[in-house]
């Protein structure tokens, strides 16, 4: 007698079902192995090879330009990489843009990037002469418009001017700055960039008002790196003052070594060096002693003593030695010591002037 088995053989597969699940088989095993051979790649290090920018306020009491190692920062982004050789066939060709702005290495992931603080006297002899004294404070905003990789860069910011003196001639005890200034950067190619920008401000005594209060002041240049350590930079700043309306923007930007930075620019020329006073020899806090130049002053609406309107200009010109604290992703701090020369008061509506002589300056500041 045949007994019969408990359990029945399996029929057959389909030929089909078979390679099916041989298939699967050998995809899974391939997956497995390839996940066990996945290494970390290491983390992108910020670009620090960046192209010089001009950092100016264009109201005209510091148009600067220097070169962004550590200075107005933007919107932190990766490195730009072209596309890989060869596109599969079926795909349109890619597009290929301009490379983004290279950032520095403090910049901040954030719109907010920078908290500027400057404190500034200018010392009065006595007599017919007179001394001013700056209080100024910014914010640095990085906002992504019309991209990440191209921000558009503002900074509100306010100073007040407490004037001591002269005794024949009635300038107001306190002139005033509101402003907000407008910078975009955008590099056409890897060696060739453009920087624009505007400032709408209000600058007066706080009595005075209307149409010549409003002051709208810009910059236009270009920029060309013509070797790794030299750049040149050319374009013209609007200021919108009654003694200077437009000036020329540029020079020459040479750094034969990192701890080395000659600017000869207008309307800011600076030297820069690298010390080791203070035993500072890592590249998070580094200290640098600098000469500098640049052109103060500016055009304010007031209101003088006969209760008429009018316009007060000042102008002068400085030079001063600096000392700087840079801290990576801390508190920056410098100072300075100068001497201001070709210092001149004018009133637009009776013409009346006041030239002062020379006089000492001293500047401190802090960023963060």
């Amino acid at each position: 007698m045949k007994v019969s088995p408990l359990v029945e053989p399996p029929s057959r597969l389909p030929f089909w079902h078979r390679w099916c699940c041989c298939s699967l088989a050998v995809a899974a095993s391939m997956a497995a192995a390839a996940s066990a051979e996945v290494v970390r790649l290491p983390a992108v290090m910020p670009a620090t090879d960046v192209l010089p920018t001009p950092s100016y306020t264009a109201k005209g009491l510091d148009l600067a330009m220097r070169p962004e190692q550590h200075f107005d920062p933007t919107v932190r982004e990766l490195d730009f990489t072209l596309p890989p050789p060869g596109v599969p066939l079926g795909q349109p060709e890619p597009v290929m843009v301009p490379p983004p702005w290279k950032t520095p290495p403090d910049a901040r992931s954030g719109m907010f990037q920078k908290l500027h603080f400057d404190a500034t006297w200018l010392a009065s002899w006595g007599g017919n002469d007179f001394g001013v004294t700056t209080l100024e404070t910014s914010v640095l905003l990085g906002i992504p418009i019309p991209s990440r990789s191209a921000p558009i860069l503002a900074t509100p910011g306010f100073a007040v001017h407490f004037f001591d003196g002269p005794r024949d001639l009635d300038v107001p005890p306190r002139l005033y700055d509101s402003y907000v200034q407008f910078i975009w950067r955008y590099l056409l190619t890897e060696r060739l960039g453009m920087i624009l920008g505007v400032t709408p401000g209000f600058y007066s005594d706080h009595v005075q008002g209307g149409d010549d209060a409003l002051r709208i002041s810009g910059l236009g240049v270009g920029m060309w790196s013509v070797t790794p350590t030299t750049k040149l930079m050319a374009g013209v700043a609007y200021l919108d003052r009654d003694d200077l309306k437009v000036l020329p923007a540029g020079g020459i930007f040479w750094e034969p070594h990192p701890d080395f930075v000659v600017e000869l620019a207008v309307p800011r020329p600076k030297i820069a060096r690298r010390v080791y006073w203070f035993g500072e020899w890592s590249e998070e806090k580094q200290d640098w002693l600098y000469v500098a130049g640049e052109l103060g002053g500016g055009t304010w609406a007031v209101r003088r003593i006969d209760d008429e309107g009018d316009l007060l200009t000042y102008r002068d010109f400085r030079v001063a030695l600096g000392l700087e604290r840079r801290v990576l992703w801390g508190l920056d701090s410098h100072a300075e010591v100068g001497y201001v020369f070709g210092r001149k008061l004018s009133y637009a509506r009776g013409g009346e002037q006041l030239r002062s002589a020379g006089t000492v300056m001293l500047r401190a500041g802090l960023v963060f």
